[in-house]
């Protein structure tokens, strides 16, 4: 079994049946809003003129983030998501894909690659790395978010992922040490928060350590083949 740079000993979702799952409605908006402001940060500094995201999920953050700061925008994902993107934002351009099938093809290319936590759910990555690459205009920016398992779980932890729609999950230097080996150059590796919704509790917390609540590592990059 390929390891994609995962720790020895390592244990996925793939050995249990828990990997059949599937999401059977439109995941929930809380999550990965600090990324979408990441990108939207990108959009300006770089003045891209054309997003697309690959795991667009409901459309909100793409919509809402994204939106205010490029007009060309793309997002792509399964049957149930598309639809209520469809329904809720026709201004912008849709499209039912599979992200494990790496011969997938749009006809065009973005200045600007999205892949936000989707990376973790795939039981064959490889896959989507090469549909980011596939996407992207030369010189192109991408930015692809995942869990940072240690910060999540602890540095000990074998896995696998508590979460029954994770299959694996990278620490940063395995992460980053995966991205380059693929032929991605990483122009920066970033932590960020994964959720915006907290109770007051987690809001003190946060406000009195915010470091323990960033658990997403993101990464911006380019092809470097």
């Amino acid at each position: 079994m390929k390891k994609y740079f995962i720790k020895e000993g390592y244990r996925t979702n793939l050995e249990t049946p828990e990997r059949l799952r599937k999401y059977e409605s439109v995941p929930p908006d809380e999550y990965q809003e600090d990324v979408y402001g990441y990108a939207a940060s990108l959009v300006k500094r770089y003045g891209l003129r054309s997003v697309v995201d690959c795991g667009c999920g409901s459309g909100h953050k793409l919509a809402n983030f994204i939106g205010p700061v490029c007009s060309d925008i793309t997002g792509l994902d399964q049957e149930v998501s598309i639809k209520s993107c469809s329904n809720k934002y026709p201004q912008h351009t849709w499209h039912v894909k599979d992200f494990e099938d790496s011969r997938m093809d749009i006809g065009r290319k973005y200045d600007l690659v999205l892949s936000i936590d989707v990376i973790e759910h795939l039981d064959n990555p490889d896959s989507l790395l090469a549909i980011l690459k596939s996407l992207a205009n030369p010189m192109g920016h991408i930015v692809i978010s995942t869990p940072e398992r240690d910060l999540v779980h602890g540095v000990g932890n074998p896995g696998p992922p508590t979460n029954p729609y994770h299959i694996r999950e990278w620490n940063m230097r395995e992460f980053r040490t995966y991205l380059q080996s693929s032929g991605f150059e990483v122009l920066d590796h970033i932590l960020v928060n994964a959720t915006a919704q907290f109770s007051w509790k987690r809001k003190l917390l946060r406000l009195i350590s915010p470091k323990r609540f960033k658990t997403c590592q993101v990464i911006h990059c380019r092809v470097s083949e």
